[in-house]
């Protein structure tokens, strides 16, 4: 007889583990006999918080439900960018999806067993189908087992699609286990200054042409001692989506993009930069349009932090207007 336990079995261990490790100490038991309750609330809030009350018990019988709380978090990851569930960013077989210009955004209809079927209102382009479905589920995704939200990790590799009908996609045998006693912080800060132009070499030799502007521009920023936390070139039209895997490209390319951007902690150095696109029109490489835009504009940075913080110190309130 195997009494291992399962994957899920030990995360549950895990948690209960450190919930009661930092909240059932010794000082703390001492703190709670001493009281005229002797019932330690803070540590069954944070049991429950975890959804660890009635896990063992039958969902059917007011256990934890957490296959529940899982379908809920995955019906909302499938709709939550729209349309793309629905047709819209779809790359199987995108060219037969009907009628994008008036593309049907999601339904989703939730059923008493924790299942529920996508689908869109009649009459409406796009596509609900288990391919539209299996690609937005994909999106952002890191590990598939193991899917972190507040109230519960859902697991992705228990997700089975069936097709229900025209435009319907049936969602069922979903499964969750208790969150982290973590919670993710988003955190924006300053982050300094950025610009970006373009300009647009044609053919003939039009990559080379914006290879040889780049160079002419690096030398002129480095001509006029800017230094920036980064320069990025890219171009578009020859490998800027898809890098070294692009392979070698075409010497018959029709245009290129030269597009340059550059970041850094002085917006007076990012200003100057703007000023040297508009000198390779007259200045560099033959055959230049696209520079009708003006100078680029100058950014601040918005950057993103993510962290954790333990659920303990953070205290949720309802409040009904």
């Amino acid at each position: 007889m195997d009494f291992s336990f399962t994957e899920e079995q030990e995360a549950v261990r895990e948690l209960a583990a450190r919930i009661f490790s930092d909240l059932a100490t010794h000082e703390r038991l001492r703190e709670v006999e001493a009281s005229d309750e002797r019932i330690d609330r803070k540590l069954w809030a944070e049991l429950a918080s975890a959804g660890l009350l009635g896990i063992d018990l039958p969902e059917s019988v007011g256990g934890a439900a957490l296959g529940f709380v899982a379908a809920g978090i995955v019906a909302g990851h499938i709709i939550e960018c729209g349309a793309q569930c629905s047709g819209g960013n779809c790359l199987y077989d995108w060219r037969s999806i009907p009628d994008l210009g008036d593309v049907g955004y999601p339904i989703v209809e939730a059923s008493a067993d924790g299942s529920f079927v996508v689908t869109k209102h009649p009459k409406t382009g796009g596509i609900v189908s288990v391919q539209s479905v299996s690609e937005q589920l994909v999106y952002e995704m890191g590990d598939p087992k193991s899917y972190i939200t507040p109230d519960v990790i859902a697991d992705f590799t228990s997700i089975h699609l069936a097709p229900d009908g025209t435009n319907r996609v049936r969602v069922h045998g979903i499964t969750g286990r208790p969150p982290t006693d973590k919670l993710k912080v988003s955190i924006a800060y300053r982050a300094g200054f950025k610009a970006v132009g373009t300009l647009v070499y044609s053919w003939p030799d039009a990559l080379d042409k914006a290879r040889l502007a780049d160079r002419v521009l690096r030398e002129r920023l480095d001509r006029l001692g800017l230094r920036f936390e980064k320069v990025l070139t890219e171009y578009v039209g020859a490998d800027a989506t898809h890098g070294p895997l692009a392979g070698t490209p075409s010497r018959d390319l029709a245009e290129v993009q030269l597009r340059v951007g550059v970041r850094g902690t002085s917006r007076q150095d990012i200003e100057r930069f703007t000023r040297e696109l508009a000198p390779l029109v007259l200045n560099g490489p033959p055959s230049v349009t696209g520079f009708a835009g003006g100078r680029p504009k100058v950014e601040e940075v918005v950057a993103y932090w993510p962290a954790l913080i333990d659920k303990q110190v953070v205290r949720t309130e309802v409040d009904i207007l």
